[in-house]
């Protein structure tokens, strides 16, 4: 038997029937009685939910903010109800947490109690131990004002959101969190000088498998080459002067040509955490990317790389660097890094002579990914710093966040081309994306990719180091309810949702007492329909659309003022985006953006108080604020339909996502995303 909207369940707070969720005609979950057995436990307890039986091994501690699960009771306890229940909390907003989609319960996500302790209700998302599935929430878009999904499923939900929502996904993202689609990405932006002195030098496969086999095969034609000219100058051939130029030349050109034949290069799959990994030298790694894959099962490769093979060690080990970049939106471009992050070390000592084992794997030692890595040495970039020293430190930092910036701005293209295809406007949509660095002898970073949905779970066996990941992650997830101002955000949402409901009933009142004076008259079917078609004041229907989607620049503005003032620990990078024309870079900058780098500039200070950029943008935006906005502001409140907001974005999301042809999981090396859920 179906339901129409989600499963009732007791102990739900006390929500305003403005926020209460409307039944829906997609993807309905189904009503069952169904009783899961606790192997934990030899007593089992059950409780009833309006014809649901939850065992005791698949309720968990709520919190009294969510409508999803329940306390199991002790014996004897009384079940609390919505109307028994001395805690009858009210939110400032709803949020849906695709748990089953995430590593790890929900009431150990960070995110998820993040949100909690900012005002918000948690309405759905199936917990992982129920024995259905449920719907997602993409199936339920009226059911929350912020979606918290991976990317992929997020981005379902684009084509239905109305004025004020948000989702934890950007289109055009994956253009950098693909494997195959990172270098092109950036070879198409920003020219191939740049791109390769951020990322080692990548063919995608299977598209640039002709140019892999060219190169290679330049580079083998060079290395013999080499060889017979500084033969023939060892010998003495020619007149003497020339002899010696030759030979000088060739004591050069030929290692470095052996060399470059000889450099390993690593096969990379679509998989992750760490998997389907290849280490060959640069002769053997086109025939490898060639070569077809002997099993239905085996993954094809997707990119080809050139392997940093002189990795700064610590203590003989190989570490990398995971650093998290906040993309918030768009026309301007506003992305932030965040100053925490996690180094990450090999469990295995580094041996350059030894890179592949026995059976052909890359060995231990040259990975960092965390999940071949479990329960390893972690620190946080502090400690980095005290060992490698300030100076040093500084100026590798300084190349991470110049290469950052360079990054999020090179998938600028995508990002405008997927918000139009999907007619989203600019500030519905964030993400956060997980950036691994390895560190060079020379102290250069090298990324090696972009992580759509990276994890923060908690996890490692050594309580120390487990908080220590922990206050890294959990210190930046705060920030980022801060730097997107979740607490506040939907408050304008709200207000149009009360001012259209009042302005309905008004009309409504209206049109019963006409009809009970005036049964059947013209004047009581007149007010009849105008109480089906009340609508708000245009001035009111402005000012609120202009609070939820800014479109003015004095208010797009704003909002990023606002977004910098509370950024905590995010570091803008707008500043280091290269705007100013150079050869080979092919950016569509917007106007906002130059007018966003001029302000911030202009405030001295931008780099160390943020309290005082955000003062220097928000005079200059007082300034330009027109007579018109002013007053709007002034405008008395009414109703706002809600229904004739933007126009829904009926296209479907799926060639967006799928577009490349690669794996649509979202997990990334540190495994946060669970592949387990059902679609």
């Amino acid at each position: 038997m179906h339901c129409a909207g989600p499963l009732p369940l007791r102990s739900v707070p006390t929500v305003p029937s403005f926020l209460r969720c409307q039944p829906r005609a997609i993807g309905t979950p189904l009503r069952a009685s169904y009783t899961i057995e606790n192997t934990m436990r030899s007593k089992r307890h059950k409780t009833a939910h309006d014809g649901i039986f939850v065992g005791a091994g698949a309720a968990m501690p709520r919190h009294p903010f969510s409508a999803v699960g329940c306390p199991v009771p002790a014996e004897g306890q009384e079940v609390p109800t919505a109307s028994t229940s001395a805690s009858t909390n009210k939110g400032t907003f709803r949020f849906w947490h695709e748990e089953r989609r995430f590593k790890g319960s929900g009431e150990r996500c960070i995110v998820q109690r993040a949100l909690f302790e900012h005002g918000g209700v948690r309405t759905g998302g199936y917990p992982k131990a129920a024995p259905i599935p449920g719907p997602l929430g993409w199936q339920r878009p009226g059911d929350w004002d912020f979606l918290w999904a991976p990317a992929r499923l997020a981005l379902r939900a684009i084509p239905h959101l109305k004025p004020g929502q948000l989702v934890s996904a950007c289109p055009g993202l994956m253009s950098i969190t693909k494997k195959r689609r990172l270098p092109a990405t950036l070879k198409e932006a920003l020219g191939e000088t740049i791109a390769w002195d951020i990322v080692p030098h990548s063919f995608s496969l299977p598209e640039e498998l002709p140019q892999l086999a060219a190169y290679a095969a330049a580079a083998s034609t060079c290395s013999a080459e080499a060889g017979k000219v500084s033969s023939g100058a060892a010998h003495g051939t020619g007149d003497m002067e020339s002899a010696a130029a030759v030979a000088m030349a060739a004591i050069g050109a030929a290692p470095v040509a052996a060399a470059r034949a000889q450099e390993l290069w690593i096969l990379k799959t679509a998989q992750h955490l760490g998997k389907g990994l290849k280490l060959v030298p640069l002769e053997a790694a086109a025939v490898e990317a060639g070569r077809p894959r002997r099993r239905p099962t085996q993954k094809p490769y997707v990119l080809v790389q050139r392997y940093v093979d002189r990795p700064l060690l610590v203590d003989g080990r190989k570490f990398g660097i995971r650093v998290w970049v906040a993309v918030t939106g768009f026309n301007p471009l506003r992305a932030y890094l965040h100053v925490n992050g996690l180094v990450l070390f090999s469990t295995h000592g580094y041996d350059n002579s030894s890179w592949r084992t026995e059976a052909g794997d890359v060995a231990l030692g040259h990975i960092t990914n965390y999940a071949q890595n479990m329960d390893g040495t972690v620190w946080n970039l502090q400690q980095l710093e005290d060992h490698m020293g300030t100076e040093p430190y500084g100026k590798m930092w300084q190349q991470v966040q110049r290469s950052s910036a360079l990054v999020i701005a090179a998938a600028l293209k995508h990002i405008k081309a997927d918000h139009e295809a999907l007619k989203c406007p600019s500030g519905m949509t964030c993400e956060v994306v997980g950036l691994d660095y390895l560190i060079d002898e020379d102290l250069h970073p090298w990324l090696l990719e972009v992580n759509g949905t990276p994890s923060l779970q908690v996890e490692h066996e050594d309580v120390r180091v487990e908080q220590l990941i922990h206050d890294q992650k959990y210190g930046m997830v705060q920030d980022l309810m801060s730097l997107l101002g979740i607490q506040e955000r939907f408050k304008p949402r709200y207000a149009a949702l009360r001012a259209a409901a009042k302005a309905k009933q008004q009309a409504v009142s209206a049109a019963a007492a006409a009809v009970a004076s005036n049964s059947g008259s013209h004047a009581a079917v007149a007010a009849v329909a105008a109480a089906a078609a009340a609508k708000p004041s245009a001035a009111l229907t402005r000012r609120l659309r202009e609070q939820m989607q800014p479109t003015s620049d004095a208010a797009v503005i704003a909002r990023v003022a606002e977004e910098i003032m509370s950024r905590g620990g995010f570091e803008p990078l707008m500043p280091l985006m290269p705007l100013d024309p150079q050869p080979g870079l092919s950016i569509p900058w917007d106007p906002r953006d130059y007018e966003l780098r001029r302000a911030m500039v202009a405030s001295r200070e931008w780099q160390h108080n943020s309290a005082v950029e955000g003062a220097a943008l928000q005079m200059g935006i007082a300034n330009r604020c027109s007579a018109q906005q002013q007053q709007q502001q002034q405008e008395e409140d009414g109703g706002m339909n809600m229904g004739n907001g933007l126009a829904p974005r009926r296209r479907m999301a799926g060639s967006i996502i799928e577009s490349d042809g690669e794996s649509d999981s979202e997990d990334d090396d540190d495994g946060d995303a669970d592949e387990s859920g059902d679609d």
